[in-house]
């Protein structure tokens, strides 16, 4: 799970940050191991015409850094969006 604070810039502009702790399986030589370390993203997301509908644009880059003793595994990447928000 992830701990997602974030402001308004302006009513149709939203800065966000992402922290959490995760997992993840690798399997290596018929072998499966389970990784678990902190999780970190910032990403921004624009609503288009905010007046007449729900749909927003959205991007952000993550970093996740998992260990399981003296193993490590470093993940970086990014996500590029559209999206759109019912509104009841």
């Amino acid at each position: 799970g992830f701990f997602t604070p974030g402001f308004n810039l302006t009513s149709d502009k939203h800065v966000y940050g992402k922290i959490g702790y995760g997992g993840v399986a690798m399997e290596r030589n018929d072998e499966t191991k389970t990784y678990y370390g902190p999780l970190y993203a910032l990403g921004y997301k624009q609503i288009i015409m905010p007046d007449y509908s729900g749909w927003y644009t959205q991007a952000e880059i993550n970093y996740a850094k998992y260990k399981k003793n003296t193993d490590e595994i470093k993940k970086t990447g990014a996500i590029l969006g559209l999206g759109y928000r019912f509104k009841f």
